[in-house]
């Protein structure tokens, strides 16, 4: 499934594509940003059969996540609409900004905000779920202030 370009006022999200498969890597071997992520040993090759996997999909979206600076759209991070059910209108949703340069600075809130206005205007969709850690009380929050609502909390 593809959406095309969805601009922000200080960031934009962009199909995901092999120009921001190295930043990505480079950005996910910070043990700070995969703190709360689930993920295999971070590689090159596993990070672009996941991106490949993802965009052929017809149940799922993949943005990059861009912050325009000096002129030059810097990858941040990356936001992923997953089984997407256009008859249920549902899908799951998340996002990561790898980049600690942009912690903190409501990148994260605003490509959030754009992400869910694709889900919701754009396909249409009525229920966007979504997950965080117990401990990532931060993104819990955001997610909060978002219009999330907590369904449960799962044990450990």
């Amino acid at each position: 499934m593809h959406i095309s370009r969805i601009e922000g006022e200080r960031c934009s999200l962009v199909p995901m594509s092999e120009m921001f498969l190295a930043r990505h890597v480079e950005l996910l071997q910070d043990p700070d940003v995969t703190r709360y992520l689930r993920l295999p040993v971070i590689s090159v090759d596993g990070q672009r059969s996941w991106m490949l996997r993802i965009l052929r999909s017809e149940r799922d979206i993949l943005h990059a996540i861009v912050v325009k600076k000096d002129d030059v759209h810097q990858y941040v991070g990356v936001a992923q609409l997953s089984n997407i059910d256009l008859r249920d209108g549902t899908a799951s949703g998340g996002l990561v900004i790898a980049d600690k340069n942009y912690w903190g600075q409501g990148i994260g809130r605003e490509a959030r905000d754009l992400h869910l206005r694709c889900a919701f205007e754009d396909l249409s969709l009525r229920w966007v779920y979504g997950r965080t850690a117990g401990g990532n009380v931060r993104a819990q929050r955001l997610m909060e202030s978002l219009g999330y609502v907590r369904q449960g909390i799962r044990p450990q």
